[in-house]
């Protein structure tokens, strides 16, 4: 029974492990993707200053 508790927690540890992995690669897959939609609405932001830019000296 000792060595059945073991190889549970063992198994137990192994799950955790992976857990953490795949909660860590999610953590790096979703960052760039917040960054690019930061990118993008600020790029918005500025040709929306642009625009505006033009339509004064016209």
């Amino acid at each position: 029974m000792r060595e059945a508790t073991r190889s549970f927690w063992r198994n137990i540890q192994r799950v955790a492990e992976g857990h953490f992995d795949l909660s860590r690669q999610l953590q790096y897959t979703i960052r760039p993707n917040s960054d690019v939609e930061m990118l993008a609405i600020r790029v918005r932001m500025l040709e929306s200053d642009v625009k505006e830019l033009k339509r004064r000296m016209a």
